[in-house]
């Protein structure tokens, strides 16, 4: 008589990329690498989670989520019940050249009304942009000079917090003033908070 066997080994789930700990942009479009294996029952089910959330697809627009830790999880289920999961927590940070992408996009999607109003908010970024650049060629041209590359350090930081003030004031007028969405307002400042290190 056949001998039938039962299956008590779970399906194997390995969430290749993005890496557990790794970081990424505000703007970006994460995409989500998983491999998924049972060599008994076979497989019954396989779900991905972002943040709890179930997500059909294997791409996620970062965009929409908020900065700071998420939880990429992938639940699998073979044909006998056996059930496992694995997860990646991830970074989602904010640079200037995130920000003004942002920025860009929020603009397409009808979130900033005005073109003058992100003229205004990109002008103000790109200019921390250049300075930020300078700060760091300068830096590069003093590296026996730990005293002095420190100072510059703490002009940048100030310098950053003034020009990202700067940007949080103009775009609360410009929200007062309707000419900014309140997801476009809250997105914004995020950013810019975050950049200044307030967030």
């Amino acid at each position: 008589n056949p001998v039938s066997v039962v299956d008590t080994i779970p399906p194997t789930v390995l969430i290749v990329s993005p890496e557990d700990g790794s970081v990424s942009l505000h703007s970006d479009q994460l995409t989500i690498h998983t491999e998924v294996q049972d060599s008994e029952s076979g497989l019954a089910e396989v779900k991905m989670r972002f943040d709890g959330e179930v997500i059909s697809e294997d791409t996620v627009d970062l965009f929409f989520k908020t900065l700071g830790t998420h939880i990429i999880q992938v639940d699998a289920q073979d044909l006998s019940g056996n059930a496992t999961s694995a997860s990646n927590t991830i970074q989602v940070v904010a640079t200037f050249e995130s920000t003004i992408a942002d920025v860009e996009r929020a603009y397409e999607l009808g979130w900033i009304l005005k073109k003058s109003s992100k003229h205004s908010i990109l002008n103000t970024l790109e200019r921390a942009v250049k300075i930020t650049k300078r700060i760091e060629f300068l830096e590069e041209k003093l590296p026996g000079k730990p005293k002095v590359i420190k100072r510059i350090e703490k002009l940048e930081k100030r310098l950053d917090r003034v020009l990202g003030q700067k940007i949080i004031e103009e775009i609360e007028k410009d929200y007062r003033k309707g000419l900014i969405t309140e997801a476009g307002y809250l997105l914004i400042k995020a950013d810019v908070e975050w950049l200044i290190g307030t967030p």
